[in-house]
Parts: C-alpha cells; structure tokens; sequence
C-alpha cells in the first residue's frame, strides 16, 4: 500500500511540474507573438508601437 501512495505522489509532482513548464512556455509565447492578447488588452499593437517609436526618432520614409 505505501509503494501505491509514493507512485501516486511521485505522479502528482510530475504533473505540476509540467503544467508549471506549459504555462510558462505559453506566458513567453505571449511575449513574442506582436498582437498577442495583452496586446489587444491596450488597444496598441506591438507593430503599431514600432512604426511610432521610429517617427519619434526623426526616421522617415
């Protein structure tokens, strides 16, 4: 019975620690896709806030 409750808990560790790591992997994912959610959240694309950093640099096409 305690082989049966160690491989239980051993499971459930393994589980938790590869939601953590998808999660994670999802949270970083967000963070390079331009238009992601957060940015659709502000009302700015990553792209749009590109092109205005540039013009506020003095560069023009």
């Amino acid at each position: 019975m305690a082989v049966i409750k160690l491989i239980v808990i051993k499971l459930i560790v393994i589980k938790l620690i590869y939601t953590l790591w998808i999660s994670r992997c999802i949270a970083t994912a967000r963070e390079r896709i331009p238009g992601s959610i957060d940015n659709d959240v502000t009302g700015v694309s990553e792209c749009s806030q590109q092109r205005g950093n540039l013009k506020d640099n003095g560069y023009s096409r």
